[in-house]
């Protein structure tokens, strides 16, 4: 059926995949699959897929691949494919994107010709490997230019091996696409060549770490959002030190070499401290100054700068014991009411 109806849509420009009814707070309203609201009104209730989580993971990532070979099959060549799913119900785990060497030749047009592609995205393993057939994915779109991966915070490990191999430079010139292979190493570096849009959310991220991402594709950025991102702080640093935080990291980032940058955005920024043992999880403030920028604005260097200084990081402050209250004290402040 999907196979017949891609053949039909001559103008496909864009796949996306959302959820039956997925809340829009920028529209203060939500958004609604065809075929729902006829089922609400029908039912009295939303519809949903009710099983156990693991098995709604696993929906969704068969579901991901049935539209991808559907795809292929019906020959289609479209620049757009977008899973903005940001519930936890809706990442999609690594064997969403095996590319087997009996499919991929069915499948290769469809990826060599993307240019848009948003992903929510756990970074579950395949093998000793987190993300490995992901990795073999992306490097199978060598004209991709935007790229948007949303993170399961919950998947920590995983994500620092993925930003990693994100991060690590090309050691050989591009090559042309390749199937699957099960190896356990996974290609070693992301090439990703004409890459120009990247946007990061909900992480928990070392800034050494997310500098390095930067740094890699800067030199062709021109535009580069940061969303919901947490830095880590290392144990040792002392908290009321500025290492590590988004003062430092954007003073860092007025360094990089960002010759096209035309456009730049941090939203919902946070920094993870450690007092007294527990893990703090705490907004930064950036004071109601915005923190977008496009190249009509002044130098991104010097908006980097500003904006860390009116970034304020809102320390967690450790409980005190009050001192026990004597039977005295407690009368005088009686008789002083």
């Amino acid at each position: 059926m999907l196979i017949e109806a891609f053949k039909g849509l001559d103008r496909l420009v864009t796949i996306d995949l959302r959820d039956f009814n997925a809340r829009r707070s920028r529209d203060q309203g939500s958004w609604n699959s065809w075929g729902s609201q006829s089922v609400y009104q029908e039912t009295g209730r939303q519809p949903d897929v009710h099983v156990l989580l693991s098995d709604q993971i696993k929906f969704t990532g068969q579901l991901f691949s049935t539209l991808i070979y559907a795809l292929g099959l019906a020959g289609r060549k479209l620049p757009r494919l977008e899973v903005p799913l940001s519930d936890y119900k809706g990442f999609l785990p690594d064997e969403s994107f095996r590319l087997s060497d009996a499919l991929f030749p069915t499948i290769e047009h469809v990826l060599l010709n993307l240019e848009v592609l948003y992903l929510a995205v756990a970074m579950t393993s395949s093998g000793s490997v987190a993300s490995r057939r992901l990795r073999h994915f992306l490097n199978c779109t060598p004209n991709l230019k935007h790229l948007r991966l949303n993170f399961n915070r919950e998947i920590q490990h995983g994500n620092v091996e993925f930003l990693e191999w994100l991060a690590a430079l090309s050691d050989r010139a591009h090559i042309s696409p390749q199937p699957y292979r099960a190896t356990l190493a996974g290609p070693s570096s992301a090439r990703l060549p004409q890459l120009m849009v990247l946007e990061l959310g909900r992480l928990d991220i070392q800034a050494t770490m997310l500098l390095a991402v930067i740094k890699k594709f800067g030199p062709r950025l021109e535009r580069l959002s940061l969303r919901r991102i947490c830095l880590i702080r290392d144990s040792f640093v002392d908290r009321y030190s500025s290492d590590g935080s988004w003062e430092q990291f954007l003073a860092d980032l007025a360094l990089v070499n960002l010759p096209s940058l035309k456009y730049f955005s941090l939203d919902h920024p946070s920094i993870m401290d450690v007092v007294r043992g527990s893990i703090h999880r705490k907004p930064v403030d950036g004071r109601g100054i915005p923190m977008t920028w496009n190249y009509a604005d002044q130098d991104s260097s010097d908006f980097f700068l500003d904006l860390g200084e009116t970034l304020t990081y809102r320390r967690p402050k450790p409980k005190t014991i009050a001192p026990p209250v004597s039977s005295d004290d407690s009368d005088v402040d009686d008789e002083s009411d």
